[in-house]
């Protein structure tokens, strides 16, 4: 846990992170049980803000396919702008595979996939399969921040770039 703790305070998500870490070890063996419900808690909030900043660019877009781009966009610049957030979330030691199902089969985070859905569904055709575009695209913005999070001396094409492909290919008639 102590190893935790000084990475916790860097991150520096929001004032309530900061505040709750800095009750030291002990609050934070009171309020989890393990290491992977600290992480799930970090991992939320991370969730919430970036679906936040989501929503509120969303606010000022109505074109559907300004939407979506808007949204991934979003995504990942979130994850590139803030590389510990990342790193926490995908890139976390001795975290097993049970866990993170656990983690993914959230309501909560099942409902920001179902606004990734809603944006893609309204750009789709009627007759193509809306989860396979949704899972193409998520995959697809993560592994873009993944690329450019772990191997960073690659020369890139610019991220947003790469994301209009990946927009231009989910939205693509067939697939």
């Amino acid at each position: 846990m102590r190893r935790l703790l000084p990475f916790a305070v860097r991150v520096d998500l929001f004032g309530q992170i900061g505040d709750f870490f800095a009750q030291g070890g002990f609050g934070i063996r009171q309020d989890f049980n393990a290491k992977t419900d600290i992480l799930r808690f970090l991992w939320a909030q991370v969730l919430n803000l970036l679906l936040d900043d989501i929503q509120k660019k969303l606010k000022e877009t109505h074109s559907p396919r300004q939407r979506q781009s808007v949204a991934a966009k979003t995504f990942v610049s979130c994850w590139l702008t803030n590389t510990d957030h990342f790193r926490l979330g995908f890139i976390s030691n001795d975290v097993s595979r049970t866990d993170v199902n656990m983690f993914a089969k959230d309501a909560g985070i099942l409902q920001h996939f179902q606004v990734i859905s809603d944006l893609v569904r309204a750009v789709s055709p009627s007759d193509v399969d809306i989860k396979t575009r949704m899972d193409v695209l998520v995959a697809g913005m993560i592994g873009i921040a993944l690329c450019f999070n772990t191997i960073a001396d690659y020369p890139w094409s610019k991220a947003e770039a790469m994301t209009n492909v990946l927009l231009a290919a989910v939205a693509a008639e067939r697939g």
